[in-house]
């Protein structure tokens, strides 16, 4: 494998987009309601949960992170440079490493299929903005 040299300013960007996407697509004011529905949450549990807000940020933060370091990755591989090149590129990421893998949760544990769907289309926009972000902005 050929050495890559990597934007971190531009990785930490794509992190921080996909986070703040995050936080938009689950608002109620977009998906939060229907996703709170189709994934048996109630307004209590998620009350509870904001105790632990802190770790859920700081956790999902790192994980993008390390999204972000694996699609910049394969973005300089396969030389992905133009804005149809990054978004090809994140929805092939996205059905393969995603969409794909994630349907097990409606296969196996009996989820909602709107569950899969509120999710994985949040995965492949958080794809598309990173893609774009680190193909883009080398």
């Amino acid at each position: 494998m050929e050495d890559v040299t990597i934007n971190y300013l531009s990785l930490f960007a794509a992190a921080i987009t996909a986070v703040v996407l995050g936080l938009i697509w689950y608002s109620p004011l977009v998906f939060g309601r229907q996703w709170m529905a189709a994934s048996g949450m109630t307004p209590e549990k998620m009350e509870a949960r904001k105790k632990r807000a802190s770790f859920g940020l700081i956790g999902g933060f790192l994980c993008q992170i390390i999204t972000a370091y694996v699609l910049v990755h394969f973005a300089i591989l396969f030389d992905v440079a133009t804005v149809p090149q990054a978004l090809a590129f994140a929805f092939w990421a996205w059905l393969g490493f995603t969409a794909a893998t994630s349907l097990h949760a409606v296969f196996w544990e009996g989820k909602p299929a709107l569950y899969w769907a509120i999710n994985a289309g949040y995965q492949l926009a958080t794809f598309g903005a990173m893609s774009l972000i680190l193909a883009l902005w080398r």
